[in-house]
């Protein structure tokens, strides 16, 4: 089970209770990391490197929850996209 999401991140399902996230932006994963960890829902939560042409590391865990896994990632990413900093490209 793959989900493909636009804000930042795309989490695969390895099995029943097993799971990875890519983030595309390598500072959302170490901060997504360190907040997993204090959910209930989540266990044994990694950082791993990888080898890939968009991402530089991942997140590797267990749920006990699917549902509440996928809804905390996109209320998560929704928060940091509000909180995007925008930059001027021409100055008068």
């Amino acid at each position: 089970m793959v989900f493909k999401l636009e804000s930042g991140y795309q989490m695969h399902f390895i099995n029943d209770d097993q799971f990875e996230i890519f983030c595309l932006d390598c500072n959302d994963t170490k901060f997504l990391k360190r907040d997993l960890e204090q959910k209930d829902f989540v266990q044994n939560i990694a950082l791993q490197d990888v080898v890939h042409e968009k991402f530089l590391d991942k997140i590797t865990g267990l749920s006990t929850n699917k549902v509440d896994l996928t809804t905390y990632l996109n209320d998560w990413f929704d928060r940091q996209s509000k909180h995007e900093v925008k930059t001027y490209q021409h100055f008068d």
